[in-house]
């Protein structure tokens, strides 16, 4: 499965509104019998049925394929798709928190040049987190280990302060690299910045990522909303680069709205804008932005292509996730 390098769109704002809001189409990934996921992956029946345990979010590959992240009972899980929909590989990094315990949450992820960044967390843990990275080019490589950021330590007790990893944006600026890392319903978002233009050449830690600032969303009506994934992108536009995140919820009970913000972020001078706000409308019951979505720039057709995916595997045998596409 080949990640080809994908190139920065030139006008976001336009890209965003360009979204049609119902979607386009239903896609089914299909789980063969020999690809068995961690217990907690069974028929999610409706909103908030296995709350504590589903499926986090959803990337496409520009080979064709897809990749969703989830937890579960004991532990975190992340696979792979071909470009068939069929899922061909499961990871399962085994890490443990400072409780001794494995991670059994994965959230949001992104995949940006061919990088799959995405945190791992416990629920109901010491609320530590670590971001991991993969090369997504091979779904057998391993995980890029000298860019793994361990995150905060267990006296960090409120939600507010909290160093969860519930979301991850990534995107490759002409400087280098950003990270964005969502802790608990994105009340506080950390940014963290790479210099280096290839990750999968850096030999240690301290060549990787480090922090830069943090963003509260919730404050100063920058936002407001429980982010369950994030997207970062980098616009390219007569030479000048400007950074661009998604944030995507679902709404409160009983319309559970599937919505997205479009933030233009100026991290120099610590400036958030709310750009716009998108209501997403689906085609089938089930995937919701609650449980798993995620944002992907097809730079071929120049255009944004969204995707979400439902709590857990459905059907008799618990094989098949059903996702909504937009474009």
């Amino acid at each position: 499965m080949q990640e080809i390098q994908t190139s920065q769109p030139s006008d976001v704002l336009s890209l965003f509104d360009a979204i049609k809001e119902k979607a386009k189409s239903e896609i089914l990934l299909k789980r063969p019998n020999s690809i068995i996921l961690p217990e907690g992956n069974t028929d999610s029946g409706s909103i908030g049925v296995d709350a504590t345990h589903h499926q986090q979010s959803i990337q496409k590959t520009s080979s064709g394929g897809f990749i969703v992240t989830g937890s579960a009972k004991e532990l975190g899980y992340v696979y792979f798709t071909d470009n068939n929909n069929k899922i061909i590989q499961i990871k399962t990094p085994g890490y443990i928190d400072f409780q001794g315990k494995s991670y059994n949450h994965f959230g949001g992820c992104q995949i940006t040049n061919g990088i799959l960044a995405f945190g791992i967390e416990r629920i109901k843990g010491d609320n530590t987190s670590n971001i991991l990275f993969f090369n997504a080019n091979d779904v057998c490589t391993p995980e890029l280990p000298n860019l793994r950021i361990l995150r905060g330590d267990s006296s960090s007790k409120s939600k507010k302060d909290s160093y969860t990893a519930g979301a991850v944006g990534l995107t490759k600026t002409k400087e280098g690299w950003i990270l964005a890392v969502a802790n608990y319903n994105a009340v506080r978002i950390d940014f963290y910045t790479c210099s280096k233009s290839d990750l999968t050449t850096i030999v240690c830690r301290e060549m990787g990522f480090n922090f830069l600032k943090s963003w509260y969303p919730q404050k100063n009506n920058y936002g407001g909303n429980a982010y369950q994934n994030i997207n970062l992108f980098t616009q390219l536009k007569d030479g000048v680069e400007s950074l661009w995140m998604v944030g995507m919820y679902s709404g409160s009970s009983p319309s559970f709205d599937d919505m997205a913000d479009l933030f233009l972020i100026d991290l120099d001078n610590d400036k958030y804008l709310k750009k716009r706000s998108k209501h997403f409308t689906r085609l089938t019951t089930g995937p919701r932005f609650l449980y798993g979505s995620g944002f992907y720039y097809d730079y071929t057709s120049n255009i944004f292509k969204v995707y979400d995916c439902e709590a857990n595997l459905s059907g008799s045998n618990a094989d098949t996730c059903r996702c909504n596409k937009w474009e």
